[in-house]
């Protein structure tokens, strides 16, 4: 999946020469934590976060003067070094840069010109959508070895009770030579699935059996 079809398009943004007063209440009615900053071309030239706003604000326990929100502009504030996106970048890139930046935004930039913006709020619902953890189902996790055809037979098993699957993952097995299918199923009774999994040599290992203890 691709930036351009989760990103924002409609970005509230504002100029180098926006007061500070301005902005808090552009973030306020627009309930945003982000702005771009563009100059009169739309070239990105900054952004300003709502951490940024509230540290050049007086403090509301001790106001202190109230002329700096007259005085201060987003030029004085803003954040110059930029991690920026393009459309056409994958939403894992995305999702990379958010967590190695420890930044709660990514301003879509193509040719120079602003063209949305992507939130890790963006990332994560479509982490979940793409999971399948808005449909009804069940999640079920079985170690296979780590070869060709594993993933293939898996599916099989599954296509064979007549059950469609939402999502598919991979993780790490109980050594080098296995892996783990986490599969998330249209399906709130797995027990045959579970049972034919363990019949060709897999180990379940979500959900346990009675009895059974998470290891």
């Amino acid at each position: 999946m691709l930036v351009e079809e989760i990103m924002v398009t409609k970005v509230v943004t504002v100029k180098p020469e926006t007061k500070l007063k301005t902005a808090l209440e552009i973030t306020r009615k627009n309930n945003i934590r982000h702005l771009p900053v563009v100059n009169k071309n739309k070239k990105l030239v900054g952004i300003v976060s709502d951490r940024d706003l509230r540290s050049a604000s007086p403090s509301p326990v001790y106001p202190g003067n109230e002329s700096v929100l007259e005085e201060v502009t987003m030029k004085d504030i803003m954040q110059e070094s930029l991690i920026t996106v393009h459309p056409m970048d994958f939403i894992e890139e995305a999702a990379r840069l958010l967590y190695e930046h420890k930044i709660g935004c990514l301003p879509v930039v193509r040719d120079n010109e602003l063209v949305g913006i992507v939130t890790e709020t963006d990332i994560l619902r479509t982490l979940v959508e793409l999971l399948g953890f808005f449909k009804e189902g069940s999640h079920i996790e079985v170690e296979v070895p780590h070869k060709p055809g594993s993933l293939a037979k898996v599916a099989g098993i599954v296509g064979d009770h007549g059950v469609n699957i939402d999502s598919i993952l991979l993780s790490k097995g109980s050594d080098s030579r296995s892996r783990v299918i986490i599969l998330r199923l249209q399906s709130l009774d797995i027990r045959k699935i579970q049972e034919d999994f363990e019949k060709n040599g897999f180990k379940v290992k979500w959900p346990l059996k009675p009895g059974e203890c998470c290891e």
